[in-house]
């Protein structure tokens, strides 16, 4: 008899849970006068729909509860949906050797479009996304203090790098290849580094004369143009 009693309890009680769950929009109103076991057996309930539902399916059951999940819950499953993101777009850019669309990427994790979008557009705002980001900045002042308890054990590149992130000596400058190329230009005539090598002796002595003489007195020829010019 009292099976019978507890059979029909839970029957009740499945069917509060089904009528529920037919609700476009489940708030905490809806099951307010829900009592301590009915309300263990609609989180059972949740639990495995959740773990039995896939793509489009799982995502609208989700927002119809969203209101019934905690905090908790919902942050572990925006990591969950996160972390999954990373990897498809880490698969799908190895495969592809590009960076993968939306549709892609939902694709591949059977979730909708809209989820993914939503998500790699707003994720630097959600709260796990900043936690994150402050345990790599914690990490970060453990690298800088490793790198000043290998500079005052000696090693000199840990201490520059430790002062340069203390902002106390300035990144060394990035050296550049400056290339000069010198010409002489005579009547629209150019003569280059090559050019010049490629001239016989008294050539090259009769436009150092010329040179010599554009100097100290007028040119040799009327509309001479005798130009020196570097450029870097």
């Amino acid at each position: 008899m009292a099976t019978d009693k507890s059979v029909q309890k839970f029957t009740e009680t499945q069917n509060k849970i089904n009528r529920l769950m037919e609700l476009d929009k489940v708030t905490p109103n809806d099951y307010k006068d829900f009592k301590k076991d009915e309300l263990k057996q609609l989180d059972f309930e949740i639990q495995d729909r959740m773990n039995n539902l896939q793509g489009e399916e799982k995502e609208n059951f989700l927002v119809k509860i969203d209101a019934m999940l905690s905090v908790d819950t919902k942050n572990q499953l925006w990591e969950q949906n996160h972390f999954n993101i990373m990897w498809a777009i880490s698969v799908l850019t190895e495969e592809s050797r590009n960076f993968p669309p939306v549709n892609l990427i939902a694709q591949k994790l059977n979730l909708s479009r809209t989820t993914v979008h939503k998500h790699i557009k707003a994720f630097k705002e959600h709260s796990s996304y900043k936690a994150q980001q402050e345990s790599i900045e914690m990490m970060a002042d453990k690298i800088v203090w490793q790198m000043y308890r290998l500079a005052n054990n000696g090693d000199v590149k840990a201490g520059r790098l430790f002062l340069e992130v203390a902002g106390k000596i300035g990144k060394p400058k990035q050296q550049t290849n400056n290339t000069q190329n010198n010409y002489i230009q005579i009547n629209g005539m150019v003569f280059n580094d090559e050019k010049l090598k490629t001239l016989k002796p008294e050539q090259l002595k009769s436009i150092e004369t010329i040179l010599l003489t554009a100097n100290h007195e007028q040119p040799l020829f009327e509309d001479a143009d005798i130009i020196q010019k570097k450029e870097v």
